[in-house]
């Protein structure tokens, strides 16, 4: 049986800004290399490899971008000194213009969207591509859910795969720090045709009232815990409660009526979680969902590291989303990127959708049974067509 030709190339920095809250890695990677955050994009990279393993013939570029992920691999650019903190998006360009006059069957990519626009600028429309999710945003509909996901997706394929024209966006990081959602067509990319792949981000119209939705939210409100309450319009209008003034894309940290701490990082709610609890008192996290792709965790909620996770537990979090937000969604999807952490997350979560109704809705992981060709988890998955 012939094996699948399959090109690698990281973006080593990718995901950076996510714990540092800097609402992407664009141009302010270094800021989080000088606050203590480490990059997660190289250990992303050896998981998928490591998952895909010898089912596929490897091909890559040297180096941070690829080489230094993988034992045993076809290298091109072999000259080139490609080292983490010194690559470029033009690296990223070169890097992916060799691995397809490589003639791989499969351009895998490791980044957030824009690594998705580089390759996109590369290759066109000419070789299939695949998303591996390593960035801050990721609302491109290029990359699958989580890593485990793409590797079995990519196990899975055989040469003459089927495949479909999808959309690469960004967002204007710098509009999005100062709290503006623009999200811009940057090109297209080919890519496997199969329900791994996520949807796009989609604005959600709220016909929902809020009101009560937020009431039922208050209603059920804790006034002496520390409660953490994330991103979007929806924890906007929750966070829209209390004294103090609220950050729509970054997490705000709530006692009594106010809000005590506004945009956090990571270090910062790691500090907040170990005082409070140290005092004996509880600690919730309140989010909600992404319309349209029904993430949960690993889409800017990186500021939620799998060790906060773990200390304030699954049975503290809280989520809330109007009903439209729910539309056409099997579940919720987690990428947290630990996944033993994933695998001990709940089947199921009761999000609150209005004034008494709440909704139970699957917890969706690719360290659990991955989705079938209808989108299906739980069930054996049927190999692609070649």
């Amino acid at each position: 049986m012939t094996k699948l030709r399959v090109g690698l190339l990281v973006n080593p920095v990718a995901g950076l800004g996510g714990p540092a809250a800097l609402k992407g890695s664009d141009g302010h990677w270094r800021e989080a290399l000088a606050a203590g955050y480490a990059p997660t994009a190289p250990e992303r990279a050896r998981k998928f490899v490591e998952l895909v393993g010898d089912a596929v013939e490897w091909v890559t570029v040297p180096g941070a971008m690829g080489g230094d992920h993988i034992r045993s691999a076809r290298l091109v650019l072999g000259d080139a000194k490609l080292v983490m903190g010194d690559t470029t998006r033009d690296d990223t360009v070169r890097a992916a213009t060799a691995l397809r006059d490589a003639k791989v069957d499969l351009l895998c990519f490791l980044g957030g969207d824009g690594t998705a626009t580089d390759v996109s600028k590369a290759v066109g429309t000419g070789t299939p591509c695949l998303g591996v999710p390593a960035g801050v945003k990721i609302t491109s509909p290029v990359y699958t859910h989580d890593v485990a996901e793409a590797a079995w997706l990519v196990a899975q394929l055989r040469p003459g795969f089927e495949t479909i024209l999808r959309d690469t966006t960004d967002l204007d990081e710098e509009a999005y720090r100062a709290g503006d959602v623009d999200i811009t067509l940057t090109g297209n990319l080919k890519v496997p045709l199969s329900p791994a792949i996520q949807d796009g981000k989609v604005a959600t119209s709220h016909e929902t009232p809020m009101g009560p939705l937020v009431e039922q939210v208050l209603r059920e409100w804790d006034t002496d815990a520390l409660t953490f309450v994330g991103a979007g319009s929806v924890c906007q209008a929750v966070k829209a409660q209390f004294w103090g003034k609220p950050t729509l894309l970054g997490v705000d940290g709530i006692t009594g009526s106010r809000i005590v701490q506004a945009d956090l990082d990571a270090h910062r709610i790691e500090a907040l979680v170990a005082e409070q609890q140290t005092k004996g008192g509880a600690v919730r996290i309140v989010l909600s969902t992404i319309g349209g792709q029904g993430m949960l965790l690993g889409r800017g909620t990186q500021m939620f590291t799998p060790a906060i996770l773990r200390k304030v537990g699954w049975e503290n979090i809280r989520v809330v989303a109007p009903p439209e937000k729910l539309l056409g969604l099997k579940g919720l999807h987690i990428d947290t990127g630990d996944a033993e952490l994933d695998a001990s997350a709940p089947k199921h979560i009761r999000v609150t959708t209005g004034w008494n109704e709440t909704r139970l809705m699957r917890l969706l992981a690719g360290a659990r049974a991955p989705p079938d060709a209808n989108g299906e988890h739980g069930k054996t998955a049927a190999a692609p067509t070649p």
